[in-house]
């Protein structure tokens, strides 16, 4: 439940990014590991974890774990839809 949240807030923090450096205003979460999104994806994740106080460190581990098994399962997904 927890991951989601984050995924999602994550998720909207990368669209605006996008449509600030790209301008593009069609963004999936499958774009969120694309190679050509990481500047975007970058951004996003350091404004997602810093706050006012500064960074938080939990947040930014947690969101690494759930970057590497968000990628895995796209990946997962393109071999298994492409057989």
């Amino acid at each position: 439940m927890c991951d989601m949240r984050r995924l999602a807030s994550l998720f909207i923090c990368l669209q605006e990014e996008c449509h600030h450096l790209n301008g593009s205003h069609k963004v999936e979460v499958k774009d969120m590991v694309r190679h050509s999104n990481f500047p975007a994806l970058q951004l996003a994740t350091h404004h997602y974890i810093t706050s006012e106080a500064g960074m938080k460190a939990n947040l930014k581990a947690s969101m690494h774990c759930l970057l590497n098994k968000l990628a895995k399962i796209v990946k997962s997904s393109y071999f298994v839809s492409q057989n």
